[in-house]
């Protein structure tokens, strides 16, 4: 999309459109209802954005992990023999990116997996001594308090967010981006405790 300018010059101001939405270039003030929700848009998604960066990188410095490491490690304490496909609806992932995130707690110890007493093709997944640990700090992470405050928003809410952002999505051309854990880079590789380097 292209950016249009336009100079007023009986006015003496330079107005400005923005991806088809008029704005005054003077302090850049929004001039309808339509810019000024579109500005209520990306300030929140640069506040949900912020918060989940200042979040796991808080949570680093504490636990070793990334943010939605111990966001999983949580949902597995909460409910201890979880299957893969329960703890991906669990925390709304997709099942082959909580695949690789177990993956890598299992590597460092954190989680294991066995197969269920009353079922031996279904491979549950536990928290280990270690992963109890872990979380022992108490440390709530930003992925937590986003997916309770949607469970407390009303039905008909959820329905039109989902909506509106599965469009804003397509709308963007963002459909073939994969969705993965928010800031699930693991870019530390330090043991939980270690502060990453």
């Amino acid at each position: 999309m292209t950016v249009k300018l336009w100079t007023n010059q009986a006015e003496g101001s330079m107005p400005i459109q923005l991806y088809g939405l008029p704005y005054n270039w003077t302090g850049m003030k929004l001039m309808n209802d339509r810019s000024r929700h579109a500005q209520l848009i990306m300030d929140s998604l640069r506040r949900i954005v912020q918060e989940l960066r200042r979040s796991t990188s808080r949570c680093e410095q504490i636990t070793g992990l990334t943010g939605a490491q111990v966001f999983v490690l949580r949902q597995i304490q909460s409910k201890n023999g979880l299957s893969l496909n329960e703890l991906a609806a669990l925390t709304f992932t997709h099942q082959s990116t909580m695949s690789e995130v177990i993956c890598r707690l299992e590597r460092k110890g954190l989680v294991l997996r066995s197969k269920s007493r009353d079922d031996a093709r279904r491979l549950e997944i536990h928290l280990s001594a270690k992963g109890e640990t872990v979380l022992a700090s108490g440390y709530l992470t930003a992925q937590e308090n986003l997916t309770r405050a949607i469970a407390s928003l009303p039905h008909e809410t959820v329905i039109h967010l989902a909506e509106g952002l599965d469009q804003l999505i397509r709308m963007a051309d963002l459909s073939d981006q994969r969705p993965v854990l928010f800031f699930d880079d693991d870019r530390s590789g330090s043991p939980p405790g270690e502060r990453p380097k």
